[in-house]
């Protein structure tokens, strides 16, 4: 047995999608947890203040998340920018607002 074979296998230096992805629904999830408690939306409280979503609330969120990071990755130029966390937040808006738009 060589010491080559010992050795921890290299990690990717870059996120996966589903990193990336996860972090997006996190983003958005927070964003609608922050609107349903300024609009005082008292069907998502439980019992000790703490908010829970309805089933179709996850279920549209997770769909949020899956469109909004395809979109992010369509547009980056480079894996860099796309993993660049610092900016995901802005780049989640960005996307967000193109979405609305070309609803209209």
């Amino acid at each position: 047995m060589d010491s080559s074979s010992l050795e921890p296998p290299l990690t990717a230096p870059y996120l996966s999608r589903t990193h990336i992805r996860r972090a997006v629904h996190g983003i958005i999830l927070r964003v609608l947890l922050q609107g349903l408690a300024q609009h005082g939306d008292d069907t998502t409280t439980t019992n000790n203040g703490s908010q829970r979503l309805t089933k179709a609330q996850r279920k549209r969120v997770i769909q949020q998340s899956h469109l909004l990071e395809d979109i992010i990755y369509r547009r980056a130029c480079s894996i860099e920018e796309y993993q660049n966390l610092s900016t995901l937040e802005q780049r989640v808006f960005n996307a967000g607002r193109a979405v609305y738009i070309t609803s209209q």
